[in-house]
């Protein structure tokens, strides 16, 4: 079994997720499915179990952010998700850990003008 662990941080600490993945489970090519299924951008020469965990951080951080979800929610989301394996462990992947990003006052810019 090769078990990898996957840490992810957004934006200096803004969010995070975690995976544990079972590549002898979660393949290169099972990987190499869904990065084509939602033909994204990736590195084609790159190891692409990694390079579909990236995909999986980013989708799993906005669902826990825009659908204010823990991690089992984000489970669910994932599994009700088209192109996407689960991420409950039976196809390799493991959602560990997420939390979302937080939207701050702070960091908003407003301008106004009259007419």
């Amino acid at each position: 079994m090769a078990i990898r662990k996957y840490e992810f941080d957004y934006s200096i600490g803004e969010a995070r997720v975690c995976f544990t993945v079972d590549t002898d489970v979660f393949t290169e090519e099972l990987a190499k499915g869904t990065l084509e299924f939602f033909r994204w951008d990736y590195d084609r020469e790159a190891d692409q179990v990694d390079e579909a965990m990236k995909k999986y951080a980013l989708k799993a951080i906005e669902l826990a952010t825009f659908n204010n979800r823990n991690e089992l929610g984000v489970i669910e989301d994932f599994n009700n998700t088209e192109g996407y394996a689960p991420i409950d462990g039976t196809l390799g992947i493991l959602l560990t850990e997420v939390d979302k990003y937080e939207f701050r006052e702070f960091y908003l810019e407003m301008e106004v003008s009259n007419g």
